[in-house]
């Protein structure tokens, strides 16, 4: 466990340096390279959440502290009750999509479902984490059947996306991994 933070700060500075380029990439009007950097951040995005998974959450997934409820680090904690991770990126979705085609919530994984029935304080990142990965997929689809009407909503979301994951690598960084150390 001691090294954990090694590893995953490496997936960090990967997942950071990749949506900078998707930026770039998005800034010079590439939309081949903005969609390959996109896929390429998709895929480290689902790496690192399967890490963190198995390397943090699987070491204190069963732990009493968990069930408590509420979260471990209030720091945060006021941006969940503002605007939550999977409804904001719902709002972002539904901006771009058709009145048929719109969707009501992002699907929890039944893997998952335990966490936030009991509001563990370990939902927390794991809704940034469904959240980014919705928001990236619909940003791929979008990009991946380009038309020109979309700019304006891509270049939001990216925006967007910026902003969820650095909120999310900093709660980790500074909340999560310490909850990991203290009670795992």
């Amino acid at each position: 466990m001691k090294n954990f933070d090694t590893v995953l700060r490496q997936q960090h500075a990967g997942i950071q340096k990749t949506l900078t380029e998707v930026s770039l990439k998005w800034t010079k009007q590439d939309i081949i390279a903005c969609a390959l950097a996109l896929g390429e951040l998709s895929f480290l995005l689902a790496e690192h959440h399967n890490a963190e998974f198995s390397v943090l959450f699987s070491k204190i997934w069963n732990s009493p502290k968990l069930k408590e409820g509420g979260p471990f680090c209030t720091y945060f904690y006021n941006f969940m009750l503002n605007d939550r991770p999977l409804a904001r990126v719902t709002r972002i979705i539904n901006q771009v999509r058709s009145a048929v085609t719109q969707v009501s919530t992002i699907e929890i994984p039944e893997n998952l479902r335990p966490v936030f029935e009991q509001h563990s304080m370990a939902g927390i990142p794991l809704e940034e984490h469904l959240a980014i990965r919705s928001l990236v997929e619909e940003m791929k689809a979008i990009i991946q059947n380009w038309d020109e009407k979309n700019a304006s909503w891509f270049a939001m979301a990216l925006g967007e996306l910026h902003d969820l994951v650095q909120k999310n690598i900093e709660k980790e960084e500074t909340c999560l991994w310490a909850l990991v150390q203290n009670i795992a």
